[in-house]
């Protein structure tokens, strides 16, 4: 018997496939609350938007919809204490629909153990037929936003979450220069802010 992790990695990793998993008895208990949740995170999983500001709509949101703004969110997680072998996982997020930012694309990076600084942010390799190679996800995402939305970013407004008081300055130097690295080798956006979010703050 298939369980649902088997069946949504058969789905979206071999098939290619968007899944959505639901007890056949939640189904048919036809309670209202779990159809429209089980409705939600379909729609969403198709394309389309459970939620959008009216403010965004009518262009009213300060420092994003007066301009075509591209908002980043990212964050690294670490193996549990203890795993000395096992990668830390880096995500970043892009809003990909401006000017509503309700709908974002991401992408994951496997990195040094315990490495907080994001390192797959922004890279150049040389390749002996192609030259000088840029990439990296911050240039992946600007990119995605440019060929979904028609336009070119002109501000980006990023967000960092995870970083101990010790280790701010340390994230913002390394993540601020490879930020700035990507809009100069990309399609020049202009930064407009980089905030740290810290996760343990009440």
């Amino acid at each position: 018997m298939m369980v649902s992790g088997d069946l949504k990695r058969v789905c979206e990793i071999d098939l290619g496939l968007i899944s959505q998993c639901c007890l056949t008895k939640q189904v048919f208990k036809m309670n209202k609350q779990i159809l429209a949740n089980l409705s939600l995170k379909i729609n969403v999983k198709v394309g389309g938007r459970n939620t959008v500001l009216a403010d965004a709509l009518t262009r009213r949101i300060p420092l994003v919809t007066d301009k075509p703004t591209i908002i980043f969110g990212a964050d690294v997680t670490h193996p549990h204490p203890g795993e000395d072998s096992s990668p830390s996982i880096a995500a970043v997020v892009a809003s990909q629909d401006w000017p509503e930012v309700t709908k974002y694309a991401g992408l994951v990076s496997a990195q040094t153990h315990r490495q907080e600084l994001i390192e797959d942010l922004y890279n150049v390799t040389h390749d002996p037929q192609r030259g000088t190679i840029h990439g990296g996800m911050v240039r992946e995402l600007l990119i995605s936003f440019k060929r979904t939305t028609g336009e070119k970013p002109e501000r980006i407004i990023f967000y960092r979450d995870g970083v101990s008081e010790g280790q701010f300055y340390q994230v913002l130097l390394h993540e601020l220069d490879a930020i700035r690295k990507v809009t100069k080798s990309t399609i020049s956006p202009v930064f407009q802010g980089f905030y740290l979010l810290h996760s343990d703050l009440p």
